[in-house]
């Protein structure tokens, strides 16, 4: 049996990414070493605690959960939204969370783990603003050259220039990250925004009696009746089942400079690129998935 693949999750929950804490616990390619919080759809204060909420839900509370940066490295935070309900899971309620994040920074511990490891054995997957991560490369000139890779989701490199909110969010963090030299996939919105969940898939989730499918029922229902797009567990599903992912390689910029063009992607193809971009998810393929991960009674 192969190794599973070990990976931090870098996330401020919001739905998408709680689905996406789901599939990574619940699948035996991945080993989740460590989930560590950001700001971003809610406040660092919410988005760790919701972390936690989900790891309760499924099991897997003894994964440690690191609080991070509380705002941009440059910018003023995002104000605080109801997007994805007031507290951020859909309100559909989740329990409180089992108890406070572990002692430690986030980007201080993914530092700690990441160097303690051995060379090339850990991937991040920041699926929210880069801040945390960007601040880890800061604090440790070694860090990104002992990374297996980073799998992120963000930007958007559809028709025209267009901003997408995880990097629009932290454009300075993004741009750290990006010439940093880790091997870096970048799942982008464009992909993204056409991936909702079925109203077939969100039936079975519902009646599965698994707590884990009906949770994910319930809030992406809420976000909308057929279901929200599944931004954030492309990154994860992308390292389940890498044949899920259509890519290409080149090398990705953003403008974080010019206030008029802040948080837009640009990506040049080349085959010898720094940078992986995902073109296409097979859609049924990811909703297969999500029901064979996700209906089995935890």
């Amino acid at each position: 049996m192969t190794e599973p693949r070990h990976i931090i999750i870098d996330c401020d929950p919001g739905i998408d990414d709680a689905v996406a804490l789901m599939l990574a616990t619940a699948s035996p390619a991945l080993d989740l070493v460590a989930v560590t919080a950001v700001h971003g759809n809610k406040p660092i204060s919410t988005t760790v605690a919701n972390a936690r909420r989900i790891l309760d839900l499924v099991g897997a509370d003894d994964i440690p959960v690191y609080q991070g940066a509380a705002r941009p490295l440059l910018l003023d935070a995002v104000p605080d939204n109801d997007y994805y309900g007031a507290d951020g899971l859909g309100d559909v309620g989740l329990p409180p969370a089992s108890r406070e994040p572990d002692p430690g920074i986030a980007a201080e511990k993914l530092v700690e783990i990441v160097m303690a490891a051995p060379e090339k054995s850990i991937t991040v997957c920041p699926i929210g603003p880069m801040t945390n991560l960007a601040l880890a490369m800061r604090l440790e000139s070694r860090f990104a050259g002992r990374l297996a890779g980073i799998c992120a989701m963000g930007g958007d490199f559809g028709h025209g220039p267009k901003e997408e909110f995880n990097v629009r969010t932290d454009p300075a963090a993004v741009d750290i990250v990006l010439q940093s030299g880790a091997p870096l996939t970048l799942v982008p919105y464009d992909v993204t925004r056409t991936l909702h969940a079925d109203e077939a898939t969100l039936s079975t989730l519902a009646a599965s009696g698994d707590r884990r499918g009906e949770a994910v029922a319930a809030m992406e229902r809420q976000r909308n009746p057929v279901g929200s797009a599944l931004h954030d567990p492309c990154a994860i599903a992308a390292l389940i089942d890498p044949g899920l992912v259509t890519s290409e390689r080149g090398t990705i910029r953003i403008e974080w400079r010019d206030p008029q063009g802040e948080g837009i992607t640009e990506f040049e193809p080349s085959a010898d690129g720094p940078h992986t971009l995902v073109r296409g998810v097979d859609h049924g393929r990811l909703m297969a998935l999500l029901i064979a991960l996700l209906t089995e009674r935890a």
